[in-house]
């Protein structure tokens, strides 16, 4: 049948043609829908990194004294990790391991000091620091516990 120059099929082939599409292209009525995408698969869940946290023994460091650094704070956040390694890396100094180590900075200056922390998943996070160790003979006076600093003895 024709009406106005269009072949008609019936009213439901025309509406479908328009609604569905957007387009017009005839549609054959024997011709099953298309089938939907299959669904995206779920996202891989995300894994808390490590939180790496460095302490210092002394907040002004002197030439020549040790000094303790301590990692022992840095925690996994993932249900069931722990930390597993622990590594320092001191400006000119090299490579050390473990979660409190000590060390001596034979002179004055700033220093760049990197810790790494692996959880035992395999995931790390770094924390860089830049440590600043005086002059011995222009440092705060110690006050005899072993500290040094701007506060007074006594």
């Amino acid at each position: 049948m024709k009406r106005n120059g269009l072949r008609t099929l019936g009213l439901g082939v025309v509406l479908a043609t328009v609604l569905l599409s957007g387009c017009v292209f005839p549609l054959d009525p024997g011709t099953p829908a298309p089938t939907p995408p299959a669904p995206l698969p779920e996202p891989a869940p995300v894994h808390a990194r490590p939180v790496a946290l460095m302490a210092l023994e002394h907040a002004e460091p002197v030439a020549g004294e040790s000094l303790k650094l301590d990692a022992t704070a840095s925690r996994a956040q993932e249900p069931g990790c722990y930390i597993k390694e622990y590594w320092w890396t001191i400006q000119g100094t090299g490579v050390q391991e473990g979660a409190v180590i000590v060390h001596t900075f034979e002179a004055p200056g700033t220093y760049r000091v990197e810790l790494i922390v692996i959880d035992s998943d395999g995931y790390a996070d770094t924390q860089v620091r830049h440590v600043i160790v005086t002059d011995p003979d222009t440092a705060p006076p110690s006050c005899g516990d072993g500290s040094t600093g701007s506060r007074p003895c006594g």
